[in-house]
Parts: C-alpha cells; structure tokens; sequence
C-alpha cells in the first residue's frame, strides 16, 4: 500500500474516473441498443467501469465501506457470469471465451477490492499473476485478439467478438485501469 499514495494523486484519480465514464457510457449506449447476450455482456462491463469509476473518485485510503460492497457485488457478479458461462456453453454446445474473460475480469474487481481491505493478507504474486492477466487482457483487445477465436465464427454462438474500435479501447482501457490500481496496490 505505500505506492498507492504516490501512485494515486487526486487529478490522476480525476483522469481515470473521467475516462472510465465515458466507458460506462459507451457500454451503456451498446447495451441499450444491441439485444439478448451481447445486451448482458455489455451490462457487465458497464457495472465495471462503474466500479471503476467508484475506486478512483473515492480517497483510497478511506474507501472501505466501498470496497466491502464492489468485493459482494463484484464477487457475486463473478458466480453469476460463471454460472452463465456453463449454461451458455452447455447451450450453444461450446464455451464461449468472452463470457470466460468477463469472469476473469469481474473476478479481477473483485479481487482489487479484497487487496483493498485486507492488504496485508493478500500475497503478493497473486497480485502480479492478475496484472500479467491484464495486461494480455488489454493488448488482446487492442490487436483483436478476441474477435479472432474460431469458436466464435460458429453460427449458434450467441455472443461474437466484437470487431468496433470503440468497443476494443473501452475494454483495453478498463484492463489498464485495473492494473494501475493494483500496480498502485503493489
């Protein structure tokens, strides 16, 4: 926790919390105007950026009412997208990597929050393992990495890779977002 002062000043909180609202809003615009999963898929990404901007407006010192309630919600998101992940699968008859990586991502708030609130319990390799996560996360959306997966050209798949720039930096820059906060963390 001693880099998270330094590493977090209050006008790179300000940047961050702007720049994620304009994600929050990016996904909600999708949302609203795609259908079945792809509206749920948005939805999740949408209650992260939330969350995101939630973390950087507050005073990282004094958010832990905050992040108690981003650790149940996040933490019950990520079940929830677990859950979805299999009945999906067991649907469309294969699993779908993008409902996999929203669930990697959810469980990465998830566990910012808990790094948060217990930081002295939590190890630290556990929290480079989930900076390496996304920071290859990031650079797969950058370059399309996703959108290339040959499961998702099947014709039953119900959620496709996304090939819209917007949608590519959104989810790069929530998955650098993460990692500045837990680089902060470190």
């Amino acid at each position: 926790m001693g880099s998270m002062t330094t590493m977090l000043p209050e006008w790179v909180r300000l940047v961050w919390a702007l720049v994620l609202v304009v994600v929050a809003l990016l996904h909600i615009w999708h949302a609203r105007s795609l259908l079945g999963q792809p509206r749920w898929w948005h939805a999740a990404h949408t209650a992260m950026a939330v969350g995101m901007v939630a973390m950087y407006a507050a005073d990282p010192m004094g958010q832990i009412g905050l992040d108690r309630v981003l650790l149940a919600i996040f933490g019950a998101l990520a079940v929830v997208l677990a859950v979805v992940t299999i009945a999906v699968g067991r649907r469309e008859g294969v699993v779908n990597p993008l409902w996999v990586i929203t669930g990697l991502d959810t469980a990465a708030m998830a566990y910012m929050s808990a790094v948060m609130l217990w930081p002295g319990t939590i190890v630290h390799a556990g929290t480079w393992i989930v900076i390496g996560y996304l920071c290859v996360d990031a650079l797969a959306w950058i370059f399309g990495v996703w959108e290339r997966i040959p499961v998702l050209e099947r014709p039953p798949v119900g959620l496709r890779g996304h090939d819209s720039l917007d949608i590519r930096i959104s989810l790069a820059v929530m998955a650098a977002g993460m990692t500045y906060m837990l680089l902060a963390m470190v």
